[in-house]
């Protein structure tokens, strides 16, 4: 292992970065309502409901307020609502004078958070039952009643619904603080859509983001920002009117008190406050290009389609949306975002339909869709979906569609160990320049500088592969009281936000993201005489088992041999259960084996509702609990599956389509062979698959122009030691300034990550070399990642 010659082509451009790196954002951890959308009320306007989550209730996060000898009731109606699609509202009726009574809202997670100095705007609605009697206040105050921060009146007019706001500022600061609505008088009064926002959002627009979440994502400089969501965009009901529908983006225009409330896949309400429109509007306040996400009317969790004759409602979905996007104000949908507030166009180039689908179910249904997309919007750049893994049958075929119908991307999930990362860095080095890789989402396993710094190498080959047109990081924002998933790129609570080590390295793809790729060379020099050991052959020895959760499965004929000394061992036939749910079998030496066995499931197995547990696994090549190897029987959208376990930490091998037949006996095979995976069932080949494992020595780089001629080059070194690395530029004399710019990361534990109580722990520092205009030399020190940047005399960054 020696140090690295890096030789750049300023002048030799191998092709445009174009939108490369971007966001995904999916309301999922509450990452809208709580979170990215500035609302403080929770459960504004008493939709909460049981089929969102079986502890919700239409008086969820509100509390009654009784103070003094005040005697109050409050309940929900819908008889002579506000809004039909929004039907729910309270009726307060303060009944006995006191000391106060009233309503008092929780807000997200530790409560309200209020800030002294700090104004919020409060409004509802509001209809008066009876006369009125007096007036009543609006408190901001703390959790126990006691502490007011902050306060308002109004005098409530008769005469039916009515609208009232008003700002209230805040003499105290308190992060679990309530809003309270009370009288001393008393009153019978409806109430609907109780609100507070901050007066500062994001660019102080109504109805608007909150400031810090915001200003964390506009500061990636984010390409494109894909949106709603993934498996949000495409569970539910094909009934648009149903509360559990699938995502629908009409459903999100308009007044937000006209909203429905929607039951969100990640069990959750969702109130549709943040909408297509506004979603649209911070795609254009961040700069990114717009990227929704639609649905092919095809759930696959739940086996639910559109019949095809009735696919026109699924195509009006994307036309309109189009329409609504980029049409002029004379359009039907161009004069609603226009009245919205926006006549300009938003410039819509981006369109996904469907999001990890499987199946020749999926591809014909996004087919009809995207024939009347091509032919009517012949611009506007279409991608389908590739499944939820890296590799297999139906990974493929998405692939195949993609060519046969020209689409423009092909969308590919994978969320795999930190190892994996590193192994195929260059795993789209020879994919095809059309269609292109759109990797909609993606992270490895976890939020430590380890994680981020094996990212860092990915995204040097995502930069320098042909074949990749787009990419994001997956799962964007989480709230941390409201956790769905791990990990996250942004983390918050109800006042406190930090990025993860993994946002400051995406955050660097994208500030230095650069127009064009500079065709670069490499040498080693001051190599080591000592030959570097052979790290990447793989040990498939370890224990091996079958698992269930829920099903009854008899296996049989189980035989395993040594395909070195063929040697064989068998083992008794056996049945594994609910009540017994593993059985041992042997441990195998070596790597080079198989293993036939047969298998027949007697009841229960199929994942419920497509996800979720397998029928089976055999686990072989098992270390321990979080080092091991997976074969997956009816898994997933009913897939086969192998899996590899790191360090507790999974990646995908491979999905396949094969379904189980109940009482039928299959026969299954599996071979390991150096580092080479095969299975087959039934005779058939399912899993053909070469592991791969990480170059050691190996630095990753990537040389990129901004338009302004600037250079950076990017390099990561994932080992434990310093590497020296120099680098030439070859242009014409004294073009450069004589300072290179340095922003590092380095000097981490692997295990390092940030929180709330060092926010920036793991993030990148700044500083100035000077250079001498030929080459420049820079020790990277190991697990690092740092770019050197190559100003043009005159140009400013």
């Amino acid at each position: 292992m020696g140090d690295l010659q890096i030789t750049v082509h300023c002048d030799r451009k191998v092709k445009r970065q174009g939108d490369l790196f971007g966001i995904f954002f999916e309301d999922i951890n509450h990452a809208a309502d709580g979170g990215l959308y500035g609302e403080l009320v929770r459960n504004r306007s008493f939709e909460f409901n049981a089929v969102d989550r079986p502890d919700y209730h239409e008086m969820t996060a509100w509390n009654v307020v009784e103070r003094g000898d005040s005697v109050t009731q409050a309940h929900v109606e819908t008889r002579r609502s506000l809004n039909t699609e929004n039907p729910h509202y309270l009726v307060l009726e303060v009944m006995t004078e006191g000391e106060g009574g009233g309503i008092s809202n929780e807000g997200y997670g530790e409560g309200i958070p209020v800030e002294e100095n700090k104004e919020y705007l409060f409004s509802c609605w509001y209809q008066l039952f009876g006369p009125n009697t007096g007036e009543m206040e609006i408190h901001l105050e703390d959790k126990e009643g006691g502490g007011i921060l902050g306060k308002a009146v109004f005098l409530p007019e008769a005469g039916g619904w009515k609208h009232f706001s008003c700002k209230i500022k805040a003499w105290g600061t308190n992060y679990g603080a309530r809003l309270t609505i009370v009288t001393c008088m008393p009153v019978r009064i409806g109430l609907d859509m109780v609100s507070l926002f901050p007066t500062h959002t994001f660019l102080d627009r109504r109805n608007g983001m909150r400031a810090d979440i915001a200003e964390l994502i506009r500061d990636m400089k984010p390409r494109f920002m894909r949106f709603p969501g993934g498996c949000l965009a495409h569970i539910g009901s094909l009934d648009m009117e149903d509360r559990v529908s699938m995502y629908r983006w009409k459903k999100t225009l308009g007044p937000v008190e006209k909203r429905p409330p929607r039951r969100n896949s990640w069990n959750y309400n969702q109130t549709l406050g943040l909408g297509f429109y506004e979603y649209f509007q911070f795609c254009e306040d961040i700069g990114a290009e717009p990227l929704p996400v639609i649905s092919a009317g095809y759930d696959p969790h739940h086996l639910r389609m559109a019949p095809l004759s009735e696919m026109q409602e699924w195509v009006d979905e994307a036309l309109d949306l189009i329409e609504f996007a980029n049409g002029n104000p004379g359009t039907k949908w161009g004069a609603v975002r226009a009245e919205m507030g926006h006549p300009e166009s938003f410039h819509l180039k981006y369109l996904a339909i469907g999001n990890e689908e499987v199946g020749d179910s999926f591809f014909e249904r996004y087919e009809i869709i995207l024939k009347a997309v091509k032919e009517k919007y012949p611009q506007i750049q279409v991608m389908n979906s590739a499944s939820t893994g890296s590799a297999g049958s139906v990974f493929d075929k998405g692939w195949e569609q993609a060519r046969r119908t020209r689409t423009s991307f092909v969308d590919e999930h994978f969320y795999q160990c930190p190892e994996w990362f590193l192994a195929n860095v260059d795993r789209y080095a020879d994919y095809a320049a059309a269609p292109k890789a759109f990797i909609g989402e993606y992270a490895s396993k976890g939020d430590t500088w380890k994680n981020a710094l094996m990212e860092a190498a990915f995204m040097t080959g995502l930069e320098k592969a042909e074949g990749v047109g787009l990419a994001c990081y997956a799962p964007l924002l989480c709230h941390v009281d409201y956790k769905n998933w791990h990990p996250n790129l942004i983390c918050y609570d109800n006042h406190r936000v930090f990025g993860t080590a993994s946002y400051y390295v995406q955050k660097l793809f994208m500030n230095y993201q650069g127009e064009t790729l500079l065709y670069t060379e490499e040498d080693v020099i001051n190599a080591s005489d000592t030959e570097t050991p052979d790290k990447t052959a793989m040990d498939f020895s370890g224990k091996i088992q079958f698992v269930t959760e829920r099903a009854q499965v008899d296996i049989t004929d189980f035989c395993y041999t040594d395909c070195e000394t063929g040697v064989t061992e068998k083992a008794e036939n056996f049945s594994i259960s609910r009540e017994d749910k593993k059985h041992f079998c042997l441990s195998a030496f070596g790597s080079n084996y198989q293993i036939t066995f047969k298998f027949c499931r007697r009841n229960g197995g199929l994942a419920k509702n497509l996800e979720g547990t397998s029928c089976f696994e055999l686990e072989f090549a098992g270390k321990d609990e979080e080092n091991k190897f997976t074969w997956i029987f009816d898994g997933w959208q009913r897939l086969t599956l192998i899996n590899a376990f790191v360090n507790g930490h999974c990646a995908d091998l491979g999905l396949y389509e094969f379904e189980s037949e109940k009482n039928k006996v299959h026969e299954a095979k599996l071979i390991v062979e150096g580092n080479r995976i095969r299975t087959y069932i039934d005779g058939v080949t399912y899993c053909d698959h070469i592991c791969k494992k990480p170059v050691p020595g190996r630095i990753y780089y990537s040389a990129v122009k901004e338009s302004n001629g600037t250079v950076n080059v990017k390099a990561v070194n994932p080992e434990t030691e310093e590497r020296l690395v120099r680098i030439t530029l070859t242009t014409e004399e004294n073009v450069f300034s004589d300072k290179v710019k340095l922003v590092v990361m380095s000097g981490f534990l692997l295990e390092d990550r940030n929180s709330f109580e060092n926010p920036m722990l793991v993030s990148p520092a700044e500083m100035l070399c000077e250079w001498d205009g030929k080459a420049f030399e820079y020790r990277l020190a190991g697990n690092s990642f740092a770019i050197m940047q190559f100003q043009v005399k005159g140009s400013s960054q």
